[in-house]
């Protein structure tokens, strides 16, 4: 298992680097087909429950993702077309099974909304803020992933995600705020604000891993799906990110 993470993240890290200094076409290609898949999963998610996601709905994700001012739409009338338009062909539908939209809405929100940040991040902050977010919350994944392994002996959550532990979410925050100093002193960012991004990172990531075990647990599944050999599926490696990508943007919005 160790062996197929590895080389996974060794096929899928670069492109994700190259992709994230380039930025323009390739970024958002890349960040468009991971939010597809991860509404892709969060539709076969919730058929665990009988919830059924119009294909259509697909269209809410992407439209969340690109508006502005990382895209033409502004973000106001995207949000109120989402509403409308999903709250209308739900009870047209459904009838007073408002389940369906509930998660038509979430499901934008969490696949779409939350990424975007990564878009925003690149094209208002450049690269360098970018790479701050991913090498975060990498550092984060991986120092709690090994440190919790070797040392792990209080769960941290063991209802939702009986793995975790405390001693790794420790290890998980002091590898962010490594990782931020080292991504600040390659791409001249504050090293103070790098660090703030950091800590907030080590502590929000977790909590968005946890968040999508306990939509798993609630669905019965161990993985969202299996299509990365080792990690499981787009929502197990994007969990975490979601909550950091918007963390940062703001902390170096408002510190930077």
């Amino acid at each position: 298992m160790l062996g197929l993470r590895i080389i996974s993240a060794l096929v899928a890290g670069p492109l994700v680097l190259v992709a994230g200094y380039w930025g323009r076409w390739p970024l958002a290609l890349l960040v468009a087909l991971s939010a597809g898949l991860a509404w892709w999963e969060m539709r076969v998610i919730l058929r665990c429950h009988e919830i059924e996601l119009p294909p259509w709905s697909l269209g809410w994700t992407l439209l969340l993702l690109f508006a502005a001012p990382a895209g033409p739409v502004p973000l106001d009338q995207a949000l109120a077309a989402i509403v409308i338009v999903s709250l209308a062909e739900t009870v047209l539908r459904c009838g007073r099974n408002m389940y369906a939209w509930g998660w038509q809405v979430a499901t934008g929100l969490y696949t779409g909304f939350l990424l975007r940040y990564l878009l925003l991040i690149r094209g208002l902050l450049g690269p360098g803020p970018l790479f701050l977010v991913l090498a975060v919350t990498w550092g984060a994944d991986t120092a709690a992933y090994f440190i919790g392994l070797r040392f792990g002996r209080h769960r941290l959550a063991p209802t939702i995600s009986p793995g975790k532990s405390v001693e790794g979410a420790a290890a998980g925050v002091v590898g962010a705020m490594l990782s931020a100093l080292l991504v600040a002193r390659l791409f001249t960012l504050s090293p103070p604000v790098a660090l703030a991004a950091g800590a907030a990172a080590g502590v929000v990531g977790p909590l968005g891993d946890l968040a999508e075990s306990a939509l798993k647990r609630w669905a019965g599944v161990k993985d969202s799906s299996r299509l990365i050999p080792g990690h499981g599926g787009v929502l197990d490696r994007l969990d975490s990110l979601l909550f950091v990508a918007p963390t940062v943007y703001y902390i170096l919005l408002w510190l930077g």
